[in-house]
């Protein structure tokens, strides 16, 4: 019964959409305008970074991003969509920080169990990069103190 439960698991992960690109899939991100919002003079394309990033969704993909210039303003433009889904300076997206953060705290996983965890996801993630992932929580925006003091206390009251 345990070898056919390995051989299911095994198909399983086979079929997984983690397990079926043999290559990082690549994807390009540029702004979505083509003109300067301020000038509206036409941008140019200032240079193309080449960008690991890591997703829940897809596991390791590779971000060509396009940064575009207006030569007038000087202003640097970025795409949108690439911030919405991973921090600037960052490899691993939103999801995967949230996963990360989750899994430590309040799952209350060690460092080498969620690396395991995300491997299983295709996502390759060293135990002291899942610590800080996971101290990097705690920079994301969310109510202060001042906001959640009330439901604190009403939580202690509670009890």
């Amino acid at each position: 019964m345990i070898a056919l439960r390995h051989q299911i698991d095994r198909l399983l992960n086979a079929l997984s959409p983690y397990s079926l690109f043999s290559r990082r899939p690549v994807f390009s991100f540029m702004p979505s305008f083509h003109q300067c919002p301020q000038c509206h003079s036409n941008l140019k394309v200032l240079k193309t970074r080449r960008r690991r990033v890591a997703t829940m969704s897809l596991g390791d993909i590779t971000a060509y991003e396009k940064h575009l210039s207006c030569s007038p303003c000087r202003q640097i433009y970025t795409s949108e969509v690439l911030d919405k889904i991973v921090p600037k300076r960052c490899t691993f997206a939103y999801d995967v920080l949230v996963h990360v953060g989750k899994s430590l705290f309040l799952r209350h996983r060690n460092s080498r169990e969620v690396c395991e965890e995300l491997a299983e996801r295709n996502i390759k993630i060293s135990p002291r990069e899942c610590r800080l992932s996971g101290q990097e929580v705690y920079r994301f925006p969310g109510p202060g103190p001042s906001q959640c003091s009330p439901r604190i206390r009403e939580f202690m009251q509670a009890k």
